[in-house]
């Protein structure tokens, strides 16, 4: 089934990208609802890069996930990285298996 952004919460569209497994709620042939999975693993496209010596601990930095969304991250991920995120917060949960 093919959907669009305009069928979904703005919050999900943030997370929503080709190949992702959601449920969806038709009626009268037509998408009113889209649910995506509680959490999702996306790639980091850009994040400031961690220096030696930052440890502050429980300290996030800003990251940009390759749908677009902005998240924030501990200060030791890296761009390339693979994380987890929460759908329902937008919050960082860990480092997806390599």
């Amino acid at each position: 089934m093919l959907l669009s952004y305009s069928s979904m919460r703005d919050s999900d569209s943030l997370y929503f990208a080709a190949g992702l497994s959601c449920a969806v709620t038709v009626w009268n042939s037509k998408v009113i609802d889209v649910t995506l999975p509680t959490q999702v693993t996306y790639k980091i496209v850009e994040t400031a890069h961690n220096f030696k010596g930052n440890t502050a601990t429980g300290a996030f930095k800003p990251a940009t996930l390759e749908t677009g969304a902005v998240v924030n991250v501990p200060m030791f991920i890296e761009p390339g990285e693979s994380v987890i995120i929460s759908t329902e917060d937008s919050k960082y949960v860990g480092r997806a298996n390599a």
